[in-house]
């Protein structure tokens, strides 16, 4: 069974950068703040339905998004859970650093709180043929 939800039914939380802060290396970090903005957006709708039952799951139920730099923190906290052990090897430590993420350091974020974070690739057929063709004429030139 396949499910899709919206991620944001609200309103819409935007984090932005300081001038010199962020800029060329953080937009996977801003990505990741915009969908854990929605999730708890979601979560906190979810608990004012219920009568005020409940927590947030994100970030110790804090009901908001941190910065940067916690959020890696965050990231290496998963990381000691066991979730994506090849990440943590190609990227630890990453609090307070400038590396990149991208959708696996993501997920594993997000599934360290238990959010049911699934990775979806897509892919150019074209562009894949194009690629094996390529590499059956560098075996065959040798």
């Amino acid at each position: 069974e396949t499910r899709v939800r919206l991620a944001s039914p609200g309103g819409v939380r935007f984090y932005f950068s300081n001038p010199g802060q962020g800029e060329g290396w953080a937009c996977g970090w801003r990505n990741l703040q915009m969908l854990c903005g929605a999730i708890i957006h979601r979560d906190e709708a979810e608990i004012e339905k219920k009568g005020g039952r409940g927590n947030g799951r994100l970030f110790g139920g804090s009901h908001f998004v941190p910065e940067i730099s916690f959020m890696q923190r965050w990231l290496e906290l998963a990381w000691e859970e066991g979730f994506d052990p090849i990440g943590a090897a190609q990227l630890k430590p990453i609090y307070g650093t400038r590396k990149w993420i991208g959708s696996t350091e993501a997920a594993a974020l997000l599934r360290s709180f238990g959010v049911h974070a699934k990775i979806v690739e897509f892919v150019d057929k074209d562009a894949q043929k194009a690629e094996r063709e390529r590499e059956a004429a560098r075996r065959v030139q040798g």
